[in-house]
């Protein structure tokens, strides 16, 4: 499967590492298992920012969405981990 450049490239932002922009699949994989967290701080700033999200439905809908958008770049334990860290975030709100 040929990555998609503009998910690397909003992967590579999250991620606060530019050069993953050209990364392979296996290399982006690698980097997002090692960065849950940060990948979950990111995506939740960008629902908390969003004016199509107005409360904890909307959110988990936008981020939902989000995550089927970078999915194809994320192994099935790392968007599983990462899923439960956003859910983890927005039950705090």
């Amino acid at each position: 499967m040929a990555s998609d450049p503009e998910a690397l490239a909003q992967l590579a932002r999250l991620l606060g590492n530019d050069a993953l922009r050209t990364s392979t699949e296996t290399e982006m994989r690698a980097a997002a298992s090692a960065n849950v967290e940060r990948l979950a701080d990111g995506l939740a700033t960008e629902a908390a920012a969003s004016d199509d999200v107005t409360d904890r439905d909307s959110a988990l809908l936008f981020l939902k969405d989000r995550l089927n958008f970078l999915n194809g770049l994320l192994d099935d334990a790392t968007g599983t981990r990462l899923w439960q860290a956003i859910q983890d975030k927005i039950d705090s709100w």
